[in-house]
């Protein structure tokens, strides 16, 4: 299926883990022809995800990304965010 995304880069967080969806959704815009920016916390699996897009054709590198959690509490169990 034609997209339309040729070309354009792709950012795509949760891409290391190799049973899940990021991975899938990397491959899939890789064959798309999008440049892809494969990002988990674990770097070594969005390295291989980003090798399979490569393999693929796709220009593609891996980010680690880190886990940050918003301070947003309004103390009474809600939030601002």
């Amino acid at each position: 299926m034609e997209l339309g995304l040729k070309g354009k880069t792709a950012i795509v967080t949760g891409a290391g883990s190799q049973i899940g969806f990021g991975r899938a959704i990397v491959n899939n815009l890789a064959k798309e022809g999008c440049n892809i920016v494969a990002c988990d916390i674990d770097l070594e699996g969005a390295k291989k995800t980003a090798a399979e897009a490569q393999a693929a054709g796709a220009r593609a590198i891996a980010l680690k990304n880190r886990h940050y959690q918003l301070s947003g509490s309004t103390g009474n169990g809600s939030s601002r965010y």
